[in-house]
């Protein structure tokens, strides 16, 4: 159906859930760059799904890590072995951070996104917002029955019941046009069973 870019105001052919023309939608997937509340001091950021920090409380937190590893020293020296938290097979420590095995690691970051993902979503999604934004992109279009113009809140092409039944008696009177022959045919074989049958 046609619909409104909330970004762009461009006119597009998309489902009635979308909100953003395909240019859109693919330039917000790059950037992923949103608004960010500091765990610590509370302000709002620009920053990615994982800044948990503003940059002032960053640099704090880097420094006080940076002062406990220089007090207590590394818990693992680089080159050391430890255990995958997920399979728990061996592995080569390469960074102080490293959780899991080279093999697992790439799910697991996954799942971690994901899970973040997912609850940054429930936290900052609002469902009454989102139906609003999805009925504010529709875009209005010309009821193919009586010509009026009409914003469609689906993908009707209709602007009201009537012209919605109209459209569906049309339908059926086409599909009896084009299917007649095949219908015809299949009765006639129906009722030469029937009379055999009888026989």
């Amino acid at each position: 159906m046609l619909r409104i870019c909330r970004q762009c105001a461009k006119q597009y052919e998309g489902k009635p859930s979308s909100t953003l023309c395909p240019d859109c939608a693919a330039a917000s997937r790059k950037n992923v760059v949103r608004d960010r509340t500091c765990r610590t001091c509370g302000i709002t950021f620009p920053g990615g799904p994982r800044a948990w920090y503003c940059p002032t409380c960053r640099r704090e937190r880097r420094r006080a890590m940076d002062r406990e590893a220089k007090r207590s020293g590394p818990a693992r020296t680089l080159g050391s072995t430890d255990i995958c938290t997920v399979c728990g097979d061996q592995y080569t420590v390469n960074s102080g951070r490293q959780r899991y095995c080279p093999a697992c690691a790439p799910d697991a970051v996954k799942a971690i996104d994901r899970a973040q993902g997912l609850e940054w979503y429930a936290a900052n999604s609002d469902p009454d917002q989102r139906r609003a934004q999805r009925q504010a992109g529709a875009a209005p279009i010309t009821c193919v029955i009586c010509s009026k113009a009409f914003t469609p809140r689906d993908s009707s092409l209709t602007c009201s019941p009537s012209c919605s039944r109209e459209l569906s008696r049309r339908h059926n009177q086409r599909y009896e046009r084009e299917h007649r022959e095949e219908r015809n045919a299949y009765h006639r074989e129906r009722l030469k069973k029937t009379k055999g049958e009888d026989l």
